[in-house]
């Protein structure tokens, strides 16, 4: 399927591959690794982030922050149209019988194929062509390698629960046909075992253990001990095992030794990690290296391509499926310097044929493929530091297959480095961190753990095995990292533990809150080593309570929306400035201050200066917002034509605060309002407080809902604003998943406006803040009310 018969043709490299690695010591390799027990990827990442064999290359962040997507840039529009055109055109080649075409000898492997690709798209499994296609894949015997594999994982995309029985059908047929040597052929009828039968055999067996299916432990011992003794020299890997045919390494089949041994791995070195007593698991973060998988991607990055299989010229479409697996398999997002997925999606959406399809059939669902599977949203980002930062290799990737098993959702995740850009970071709503010991991160770096948390950032910190070296260590981070903001133990009332499943424990877990939710999350007892050993029977059922929590912090963090893509930019806000250094301009400075009251009034913190930022950039007007807050009865008052104010409880002014308030907004003053995550206690309160303004300012009406055709919303001072998405909170309660306009009340004053009240929130989206059921706007939606609602306060 590799094409075998194909004469290499070896492109010219756009890296030459590094002399000292093209013929290594592999005694001394063997020896090496004999040495050290810390893990495959402890020792890979160690080694590309520590001495810089390995080149993250992360791209510069302001210039990620400031820039849109540039022409060259690929789109998620523009993918998403590719995905779909593909599936048209697929489904368009179905068979009356449900069955595909077959390009080979091998009965129903194209059938097995589409319908992989089609459930990968998202199409419908109860639909008409995956109903048939099953239906008729179901009637196909496990007679040849590929279509056992295929069948595997198609039958598992649709309904692992369902086709269990199927599933263990086949899986067994793949057990029983393995050589000895740990390969497969392409049946028992036709000798000659290759690397692409071995790698499509180990992705069906790892779907079927992933369903639940046992797979005998021989069978990845034999399938690793290939890949290993057979890897090349230079890093690479070949389509044949030996003898005369076997060749110069390419990069599909690269991918496939990379990826058998990532699959492989896991299936065995998970093992190692035995039991759990007091909170920490025997043999925790001891497992055997793995330098043939730094090998490969070493030989991976140095001859990088997506507009050609590297080193051999053919079966491009199969090469860029392979590369997929190695991306999303590794939790890889670049390889070398390059943005695999970015790069190869280019090229597919620039390549694809105006009726959806890529090359041929098979070429066009492993197109799909690559493009629908490496879209995936990425929910967790592991933080890689330099130390044993990867004490749990699977916890991450066992976690994300509960998760999505649990909510049927196709969401991933990958690694990060702690030197990659606050913008990188931002990739994932959560951030994970785990060790035995805490690192030391200097002033630099903290700076950087306090930005992701104000662009709506999640960060979870784990004690490995309940270490307190690493509880003490994190302690003393969050006191300087987060002095303003205590660290406290959760209730269980706390909606982490009620966020999709009722918990009935805590586990000692602490959290930080910051803005309108906890953004940060310690957690002093152990859960990744029960993540780890994703079947073992805790004391307690604390396995299930450790899936659960993650399932609870999955819905936490994206607060029941969907999460963004992986092509999706990231913007930062402006980094915060301190206003009293800014020089005044010649056109003025409109300053905005915050009122302080008993109601929480300092909720979503950096919101205003945020919005004070963005404005400033979108207008010919210099608008400063000040930290320090002002109580409604301070003369000081009187020096900002604008004042803000929001918060989550009730809250009540005394009549001096009134008196002075109504003076303020009765001399051309502005008040900006809203209802923090539209609290009804803060609205009960806010309404109140409107009706004693309003009968202490001469020709004052009380809060009256703005008609769709007002200038705020018409485009006079700002962009026009429509129609508005709600928070998924929001639109429960209103039935309803958007509004034709916002909801803003006005207190006018001889049909001034001197009140402009929302009471539902739009400050979290200036945060870039998901608190879980918060009553508000989208994000998008909240900052274009929040730049109008400021524009116009200042230019009426």
């Amino acid at each position: 399927m590799d094409g075998r018969n194909s004469k290499s043709q070896i492109p010219n490299s756009k890296q030459a591959p590094n002399p000292k690695f093209q013929n290594p010591d592999r005694n001394a390799f063997r020896e090496l690794r004999k040495a050290r027990r810390r893990g495959v990827w402890n020792w890979v990442l160690g080694i590309c982030l520590g001495f810089g064999i390995w080149n993250w290359g992360f791209a510069s962040g302001q210039a990620l922050a400031q820039q849109p997507a540039g022409p060259n840039d690929v789109t998620t529009a523009q993918v998403t149209a590719a995905i779909q055109r593909a599936v048209a055109l697929i489904e368009k080649r179905q068979n009356a019988d449900g069955s595909w075409p077959d390009s080979s000898q091998w009965r129903g492997g194209q059938t097995a194929l589409s319908l992989l690709a089609l459930l990968n798209a998202g199409v419908d499994r109860n639909s008409p062509p995956i109903q048939n296609g099953l239906a008729y894949l179901r009637t196909i015997p496990n007679e040849a390698t590929y279509t056992a594999a295929l069948r595997c994982m198609a039958l598992a995309a649709a309904d692992p629960d369902g086709y269990r029985a199927e599933i263990t059908v086949a899986a067994q047929y793949l057990m029983r046909q393995q050589l000895d040597n740990g390969t497969w052929n392409y049946s028992p009828t036709v000798a000659g075992q290759d690397n692409s039968n071995t790698q499509f055999a180990l992705l069906g067996l790892h779907e079927a253990a992933k369903a639940g299916v046992p797979i005998d432990p021989a069978v990845w011992l034999r399938s690793q001990k290939h890949f290993r003794d057979t890897q090349l020299t230079d890093g690479g890997w070949t389509y044949h095992n030996s003898g005369p045919a076997k060749g110069n390494a390419y990069g599909s089949m690269t991918c496939a030794g990379i990826a058998s041994l990532f699959i492989t791995g896991e299936q065995i070195f998970v093992g190692r990690e035995k039991g759990y007593v007091d909170g920490a698991a025997y043999q925790c973060g001891r497992y055997a290296e793995n330098l043939e998988v730094l090998g490969g991607l070493k030989w991976l990055t140095a001859h990088f391509d997506v507009k050609s299989n590297p080193q051999h010229g053919t079966w491009l479409h199969y090469y860029l499926y392979a590369l997929e697996r190695v991306g999303m398999t590794g939790g890889l997002r670049y390889i070398g310097t390059h943005d695999w997925y970015r790069e190869g999606a280019r090229f597919l959406v620039d390549t694809q044929q105006g009726d959806g399809h890529w090359e041929d059939l098979p070429g066009t669902c492993f197109s799909l493929l690559f493009l629908a599977k490496g879209l995936r949203p990425v929910l967790i980002q592991k933080l890689a530091w330099n130390g044993q930062w990867n004490p749990d290799h699977y916890d991450v990737s066992h976690l994300v297959d509960y998760i999505n098993q649990k909510r049927r959702q196709s969401l991933s995740w990958q690694t990060v480095p702690v030197s990659a850009s606050v913008e990188d970071w931002l990739a994932g709503p959560i951030l994970y961190m785990q060790g035995h010991e805490f690192p030391r991160f200097g002033e630099e770096e903290m700076a950087k753990f306090r930005r992701y948390v104000d662009n709506g950032g999640i960060l979870v910190f784990e004690a490995c095995c309940s270490k307190p070296a690493f509880a003490q260590g994190f302690r003393a981070f969050a006191a300087q990292a987060f002095a303003d903001y205590p660290l406290r133990e959760l209730s269980l009332d706390h909606p982490i533990f009620h966020a999709a499943v009722d918990l009935d424990r805590t586990h000692g877990i602490m959290g930080i809150d910051v803005g309108c939710r906890t953004s940060v999350f310690f957690l002093p007892n152990d859960v990744s080593c029960l993540w780890e050993q994703r079947d073992l029977v805790a004391p307690k059922g604390l396995t299930a309570f450790a899936f659960d929590f993650g399932l609870n912090l999955a819905a936490y963090a994206s607060a029941g929306g969907p999460l963004a893509d992986r092509l999706t930019r990231v913007m930062l806000f402006p980094a915060h400035q301190n206003s009293q250094s800014r020089p005044a301009t010649q056109r003025g400075v409109v300053q905005v201050a915050r009122l302080i009251h008993d109601g929480d009034y300092n909720a979503d913190p950096k919101c205003l200066v945020n919005l004070a930022e963005l404005a400033s950039r979108a207008a010919a007007i210099d608008i400063v917002s000040r930290e320090e807050a002002l109580d409604p009865g301070d003369e000081a008052i009187f020096e900002h034509p604008v004042l803000f104010m929001t918060g989550h409880y009730r809250f009540a002014l005394s009549d001096k605060q009134i008196d002075n308030l109504a003076r303020h907004l009765s001399r051309g003053g502005v008040l900006i309002a809203e209802a923090c995550c539209g609290q009804p206690a803060f609205d009960a309160s806010f309404r109140q407080l409107a009706t004693a303004l309003v009968g202490k300012m001469e020709g004052a009406k009380d809060l009256t809902a703005l008609p769709s055709n007002h200038p705020l919303f018409s485009g006079q001072v700002a962009e026009p604003i429509g129609a508005v998405r709600l928070r998924p909170a929001l639109a429960e309660a209103l039935d309803r998943p958007t509004l034709d306009w916002p909801v803003i009340l006005a207190v006018t004053v001889h049909g001034r406006p001197v009140i402009l009240y929302s009471p539902y929130d739009w400050s979290c989206g200036l945060e870039h803040d998901k608190p879980f059921a918060c009553r508000g706007y989208a994000e998008e939606d909240s900052v274009r009310l929040g730049m109008a609602l400021l524009l116009y306060a200042v230019s009426y």
